[in-house]
């Protein structure tokens, strides 16, 4: 979508372009004295590439870098392009930029301006673009801007502009609006939602309030629309869903109330972002009718109800977030059929049911968090199919069985949190040697260390077999938490001194390590808690303590050791 637009922009950029005939003479004095201001209020010398102002008063002749000129009707050439995006400009704009009257497009982007827009850019009778983005401007947005009649293109994104929208009349050409991250204030302007050529609007980032209006002419054109994080009441108009063109829509971070939109005639929508309202009721059923969905986020509000078995034909989603509402029911096992799903967040919600064995088809999933439910169940033994897994939050749950072992496979794994469950665990085989890929008649297959890109790994409070202490850990392991009342004995000494280790490659995880959280019921020997410094020892019912919080806990544990008590 976002590659569409640049080329839609290109296009029209260029086309104008060809309009006009280039010209290397030297324009009206005006012109050039309009030039030196802009060179000497925005430390023109210390610019990249700089002006040759002492060497050149023709700045028509190719030696000033980003001035374009081209010829009027009567033949005389004038400024007619600026583009100084990125030159590192700093210092303010000057009032004598008015002077450009010939100008159609100007970019001073990405660079270090403070201060205002001086109104005297509107005597630009003819400026079709117009680029200030992320600087550092300050001030309203002049009003007179809506009087620009041939401006089609603006973006003021990523400058602290304060102040209300001016009101661009219905008449006006303005096709891409961009004043994301400002300070706006006030409402939208009815008659910015009238112009009938407007195909990208984005006001993320404000302080806009008001309500979205039931009359929308734009919606015919309309293709973006990102209001996000705004301060935006009221409900969605039912007319929304008459905007066909839409492909990208985000409301999220307001204050808009009612039910969750169905959308249902919104064909061609891609990107449907309305996390963080007030919305209510279920997830609409007429959401399945969107098959051309790629990323899905309803989180953080009072969604309520189960998730329909029609978000299986978005066979096209890469993200779904509906986590921190009140949905119940399971994960619907036709989300199997959305082979391309990257992340699926669906924690904090009051779900419940075992995790479908369908799931593992979901080959290309990377974050799959549901921690704070209600699921129960064993694990699908086949977890180890979903071979982009990185990030696995399962704490907070009613989980039974064991961990799949088949996991251990899953080279791209960094996180597994499945705390707080019912799980059975064998640490020892848990960390065995695994085989990756079978035997032929010629090789005897890939042997590879289990979990071997591990970082953080927590299994608390779940019951740990005996042998616990004889699992050689990851070497990329860096947090480990095993606090457990099942959790008995001592230390084991080769995670705590590498020296005396038969396997260096295992044991140098000592030295990148942050933080073992353990429960020991043995004595405590200080000797080897001194090699390992962070290691947060707590008691089987105290609650999980921070690395901070924990060193000054070990110390008192080492102490009472070195005293012959236990901790």
């Amino acid at each position: 979508m976002l590659l569409l637009l640049i080329v839609y922009w290109w296009l029209a950029v260029h086309a104008n372009a060809a309009n006009v005939t280039n010209c290397y003479s030297p324009p009206p004095s005006q012109e050039v004295e309009a030039l030196l201001a802009l060179y000497g209020s925005t430390s023109g010398a210390g610019w990249v590439p700089s002006w040759p102002v002492s060497n050149s008063t023709n700045c028509c002749d190719g030696s000033w870098s980003g001035v374009t000129c081209a010829e009027d009707t009567s033949g005389i050439c004038h400024v007619d392009s600026l583009d100084l995006a990125g030159y590192r400009l700093t210092g303010t704009l000057p009032t004598a930029l008015g002077n450009l009257s010939y100008l159609s497009s100007f970019a001073v982007s990405q660079n270090y301006l403070v201060g205002t827009i001086p109104p005297s850019i509107c005597e630009w009778s003819q400026v079709s673009i117009l680029e200030v983005n992320d600087n550092s401007m300050t001030g309203s947005l002049p009003s007179c801007l809506a009087t620009l009649q041939q401006l089609w293109y603006l973006d003021v994104d990523g400058n602290d502009f304060t102040g209300s929208l001016p009101a661009f009349p219905a008449s006006s050409m303005l096709q891409m609006v961009y004043a994301s991250s400002n300070e706006l204030t006030g409402t939208i302007p009815a008659s910015i939602w009238s112009i009938p050529t407007l195909v990208d609007l984005e006001l993320s980032n404000n302080l806009l309030s008001g309500q979205l209006p039931s009359v929308m002419p734009c919606w015919k054109t309309l293709s973006v629309l990102t209001v996000d994080n705004n301060q935006l009441t009221g409900s969605v108009p039912s007319t929304m869903n008459t905007a066909s063109s839409i492909v990208y829509l985000d409301l999220s971070f307001n204050k808009i109330r009612g039910s969750l939109p169905t959308f249902d005639h919104l064909s061609g929508l891609l990107y449907l972002y309305v996390s963080s309202n007030v919305f209510t009721g279920s997830v609409p059923s007429a959401w399945g009718n969107l098959v051309r969905m790629a990323q899905l986020d309803f989180s953080l509000q009072f969604v309520t109800g189960t998730l329909p078995s029609t978000l299986g034909n978005l066979r096209d989603l890469t993200v779904l977030w509906g986590n921190s509402n009140f949905i119940s029911g399971s994960i619907p096992a036709t989300l199997a059929s959305c082979t391309g799903l990257y992340e699926l967040l669906l924690y904090q919600n009051l779900m419940s049911g075992s995790i479908s064995d369908a799931l593992v088809n979901l080959e290309n999933l990377s974050s799959l968090l549901l921690f704070i439910n209600a699921f129960s169940g064993s694990l699908p033994e086949a977890m180890g199919n979903m071979t982009a897994l990185n990030d696995v939050e399962l704490y907070t749950n009613a989980f039974t069985g064991t961990i799949p072992t088949s996991l251990a496979s899953v080279q791209s794994l960094q996180t597994l949190l499945l705390d707080d469950n019912y799980f059975s665990v064998d640490l020892a085989a848990m960390f065995a040697t695994t085989t990756t890929t079978p035997p032929t008649t010629t090789t005897t297959g890939n042997q590879q260390s289990p979990f071997m890109a591990l970082q953080t790994l927590s299994i608390s409070f779940s019951h740990l077999h005996a042998d616990w202490a004889q699992a050689m850990l990851p070497s990329s392991l860096m947090y480990l938490d095993l606090e457990s009342s099942s959790l008995t004995g001592t230390l084991p000494e080769r995670w705590l001194n590498d020296t005396d280790a038969a396997d260096e490659a295992k044991a140098s995880w000592l030295r990148r390590y942050q933080t073992l959280v353990l429960t020991t019921m043995g004595r405590l020997e200080a000797a080897l808690v001194d090699t390992m410094p962070r290691v947060v020892v707590t008691s089987a019912s105290s609650k999980r303590q921070t690395t901070a919080e924990g060193n000054e806990a070990l110390a008192k544990d080492v102490e009472m050791a070195a005293m012959g008590e236990t901790s």
